[in-house]
């Protein structure tokens, strides 16, 4: 039997084609029908078809006819899939289809929402990854954001998470599309051209990946189309990129067998398996970071080729891909009631865009929107010399072009000149992004946790316990420069020589009064891949999903990351957030059990003009702040308290006695 080697690397992308008959070949052909009852698909359109490289490309599936073009081929694979009956190729690796429908598939918690069908049988699995967007910018087109659906090997440490791979149009094409009359031998016999040390020939399609491999999609005698590089596309190089997944080609002799992964692929299963084999369910999307989202429905489907992989005559592996079915058609986009922090009220200075109570010792907390609530604290340590954690609100576009001097004369980076460039003024309180959620010259909250102090905390102004839904978040400017470079105290992630397991977590802990519901980490960088592609800084803004804390009082952010020193953290411990979300809930005030019920405060008149007095059980303190948490009144308990010469507006009253606190709200004409 004569061997070649598909790849030129190591680890568990080695294979070794072994030829086969034909009839093991033919096998891979066979055509698997979707034969449920009542259900058919639910593809309309597609949108976009590029598939990679491959025996089928050109030849059918669909077929290439002088003249074609992508709008041509794309309308094509649309015909094929809308009627349903046959299935269309996705080629080698990276490959795709990107399909929509008349309405929505939408997520219903906790059951599958569709599934798909494509050519697979027991032991042929050819598996392709599926992506889902929403149409947020409703214009009808696939241009939003992408989540991946992470299925049962989404966290295998063989999978590669941000692959990319360059499949260059084969010499022998070139020449005929230039008018010349390369021997046609390199179709007919193409094997023999191929040695152990030049395994190709001039008609195979060569490809580079960025883990520094290089290998061929190869021709056999069994498909003799001119080019197994799609013919319509005008470009030499094709680039796809996405997640890997590791070989699952096992020989049993002279077999080959492709064995499905567990669950979560297209093409895995055969179509007329159970929901837990095929089905999709939409709550398993993840954004670019591995990090859930939130999605009410979606719009739009892509499926890939997941594969990379040639074994013999089967040649490479190649996703088929037949229909999408929605396993809850009648079912409706629910009303999303959710409350979004909204910051564009929000009061900074015009010199520093940052709000201007930060070194204010007096402000112990800030409101927006009537129930948001960030923690503040700052310290006056006496010469103008101040301190602070906690939360503000900021504006400031930070500069991360490389300063000139930057690097030393043999290369190195100068870490002084780096933590120059940390503080300079518009870098201070910046986020990498430049801007909040939404855009340009928006702002967001800037958080600086301080181990000491624990005190990055949001509560709600209500009182009450709320479901959160999640808050997106990015890393400060500060945060970026130090772990890209290297500073006068931290290292650079990943070491000189990148294979350092570095990273940087944000810990978000829910809490119901005094008790714990739980945590959510999030990733704000992360190196700890065998896989240097796999590594990232967080530089844009990610969604972290804090659903499963469920119902709290208030969350508390605290960073942890793997350079540590004696003092604790070397990484700035700086981080930011907006748009975070919750669904208000109609509770009881978190701060009041069951037993405190029975205590009642209220404040009249309210609205006050000079007095106001406190109606209900005796108390010991009440203390006043601004709707910013900037304390402006405290007293002891008394028939009744001036706020004569307070600004108009509305304000918080805190009242406590020697066991509970109420706080309520009244009005300063």
């Amino acid at each position: 039997m004569q061997k070649f080697l598909r790849f030129n690397c190591e680890k568990d992308f080695v294979l070794q084609g072994v030829r086969k008959s034909r009839v093991l070949l033919c096998c891979s052909l066979l055509s698997v029908s979707l034969n449920v009852a009542g259900q058919t698909t639910s593809v309309t359109k597609v949108l976009e078809y590029v598939p990679a490289p491959g025996q089928f490309v050109n030849a059918s599936l669909p077929k290439y006819e002088a003249g074609d073009t992508d709008e041509s081929i794309r309308a094509k694979a649309e015909s094929t899939m809308k009627a349903g009956s046959s299935f269309i190729g996705l080629g080698a690796y990276g490959g795709y289809v990107v399909v929509g429908f008349d309405k929505p598939i939408v997520n219903v918690p906790g059951e599958y929402d569709f599934k798909t069908a494509g050519n697979a049988y027991v032991n042929n699995a050819e598996c392709g990854i599926i992506m889902v967007s929403q149409d947020k910018n409703g214009n009808g087109l696939p241009d939003d954001e992408w989540y991946e659906l992470a299925g049962s090997e989404y966290n295998n440490p063989k999978t590669v998470h941000n692959y990319k791979i360059t499949y260059y149009r084969p010499q022998y094409d070139i020449e005929i599309r230039k008018g010349e009359t390369p021997d046609e031998n390199y179709i007919n016999n193409p094997a023999s051209f191929r040695t152990e040390t030049e395994n190709n020939n001039i008609a195979d399609v060569m490809w580079k990946d960025n883990l520094g491999n290089t290998g061929y999609v190869l021709r056999n005698t069994f498909h003799k189309q001119q080019s197994y590089y799609p013919m319509w596309i005008e470009s030499d190089e094709l680039t796809f990129s996405g997640s890997l997944l590791p070989s699952n080609a096992v020989q049993s002799g002279n077999i080959w067998q492709f064995p499905a992964y567990d669950w979560g692929y297209a093409d895995n299963w055969s179509a007329n398996e159970s929901d837990e084999k095929i089905g999709m369910k939409i709550d398993w999307a993840v954004d670019k970071y591995g990090n859930p989202v939130r999605l009410t429905h979606i719009d739009f489907v892509k499926v890939y080729t997941a594969l990379n992989q040639c074994v013999g005559a089967v040649g490479e592996t190649s996703t088929e891909f037949k229909s999408v079915i929605d396993l809850h058609p009648d079912a409706q986009v629910s009303e999303d009631k959710s409350v979004v922090l909204d910051l564009s009220e929000a009061v900074l200075d015009e010199s520093t865009k940052v709000s201007d109570f930060i070194f204010d010792t007096e402000t112990k907390f800030f409101d927006f929107n009537d129930l948001f609530r960030f923690s503040h604290s700052a310290t006056d340590w006496g010469g103008g010399s101040f301190s602070w954690d906690g939360f503000v609100c900021s504006k400031q576009q930070p500069d991360l072009n490389e300063p000139s001097d930057l690097y030393n004369p043999d290369g190195s980076v100068n870490t002084d000149v780096v933590s120059s460039w940390e503080y300079l003024p518009q870098n201070t309180y910046a986020a990498v992004t430049g801007a909040g959620v939404n855009g340009d010259n928006t702002p967001y909250i800037f958080g600086y946790w301080d181990s000491y102090s624990d005190q990055s905390i949001i509560s709600f102004a209500d009182g009450m316990s709320h479901k959160v839904n999640g808050v997106y978040v990015t890393n400060a400017a500060i945060n970026y420069i130090s772990m890209k470079y290297g500073d006068s105290y931290g290292k650079k992630f990943g070491g000189e020589n990148g294979t350092d397991p570095d990273f940087l977590k944000l810990t978000a802990v829910g809490k119901n009064g005094d008790t714990e519901t739980g945590s959510v980490d999030f990733y704000l960088a992360d190196y700890r891949s065998d896989y240097s592609c796999d590594d990232y800084i967080v530089t844009d803004w990610s969604w972290m999903d804090l659903s499963s804390l469920g119902e709290v009082s208030s969350i508390e952010f605290s960073l942890s990351s793997s350079d540590n020193g004696d003092y604790g953290m070397n990484t700035p411990t700086y981080f930011c957030l907006d748009g975070l979300s919750v669904n208000p809930q109609a509770s009881v005030p978190s701060a009041i059990s069951e037993s405190e019920k029975a205590v009642s405060w209220s404040v009249y008149p309210n609205p006050a003009l000079n007095y106001i007095r406190i109606k209900g059980d005796e108390y010991k303190k009440a203390d006043i702040y601004t709707l910013n948490g900037v304390l402006v009144r405290s007293v002891s308990a008394s028939e009744q308290i001036y706020v004569g010469d307070l600004a108009t507006g509305l304000y918080y009253i805190r009242i406590t006695d020697d066991t509970y606190t109420s706080t309520l709200k009244f009005i300063k004409q």
